[in-house]
């Protein structure tokens, strides 16, 4: 877990400076980032321009870094996927940042994004738009809400799209998500509602898969000893564009994981079906 607001930093410094602090990631520039870690707001996957939200976002807007090398069941990554999970410091009033560059050589090569914040008593808001050039348009939405009803009841929802520009044909990616938190009592016993669409595009293939979970979590018999379970399901939906053929798939799981805490460090144990 990494801390940015309570390092001796100055606040202008990037994600990419703070990650690069941390001899344990063994990071070595941006393609290592990139292709070892999914980057997500809340645990939500952002569909932006890793490299422009690394060089630019500032430390001063982080709360949180989560480094996730051994996801499991809690992020729902599949085998040896990697997340980095960011919270976001959320200020008083509304504020944002408009930062760019552009390069000439061989190539013409630009880029820009924006971002902004927004935090009341009930209600957060993120957003980020970033937007390449490189032989084609590339363009890249992030929307995270947060809306705190009362002390138990939360919604987040969540908005991303992606469409990429080349020769070959353009691709798009689309993505809603919707999570409901209630928790029952004091102990933190919390139920976790989500309901999710996705929509990708690309000059062969395009994909529709709308998902739902139902998650518990729950301490158990001491504040030591917690227990995760679930159920997930999907139905993704494939049309082959030139053939015109279309195939569904339905996917369902139930998953259980026990959290053991040996003050300071954690015991997991775990299952999926």
């Amino acid at each position: 877990m990494i801390y940015p607001q309570r390092m001796e930093l100055t606040g202008e410094e990037t994600l990419m400076d703070i990650l690069q602090m941390m001899p344990d990631l063994m990071i070595v520039g941006y393609e290592d980032v990139i292709s070892d870690y999914s980057l997500r707001i809340d645990n939500s996957p952002m569909n932006a321009d890793t490299r422009l939200i690394l060089s630019q976002m500032k430390a001063k807007d982080i709360a949180r870094i989560q480094v996730c090398d051994n996801t499991g069941v809690a992020k729902g990554s599949i085998g040896m996927g990697k997340v980095l999970d960011i919270n976001m410091v959320i200020p008083e009033s509304l504020e944002g940042f408009v930062e760019g560059q552009v390069g000439v050589g061989k190539d013409t090569d630009g880029n820009g994004t924006v971002n902004a914040l927004y935090g009341s008593r009930h209600t957060d808001l993120y957003a980020n738009a970033s937007y390449r050039y490189r032989g084609g348009d590339n363009e890249y939405l992030t929307l995270h809400m947060t809306n705190r009803f009362d002390d138990r009841n939360k919604l987040l929802t969540y908005f991303t799209q992606q469409y990429l520009g080349s020769s070959s044909g353009a691709s798009r990616k689309v993505m809603g998500r919707a999570r409901y938190f209630h928790t029952f009592n004091d102990l933190g016993t919390e139920l976790l509602i989500v309901g999710s669409y996705q929509y990708a595009s690309d000059p062969l293939f395009s994909n529709k898969l709308p998902l739902y979970t139902v998650e518990l979590n729950t301490p158990l018999v001491t504040k030591r000893l917690s227990m995760m379970l679930g159920f997930e399901g999907d139905f993704l939906m494939t049309r082959q564009k030139h053939t015109d053929r279309s195939w569904d798939v339905f996917n369902n799981d139930i998953y259980l994981q026990f959290t053991y805490s040996l003050s300071p460090i954690p015991c997991l144990s775990g299952s999926l079906r």
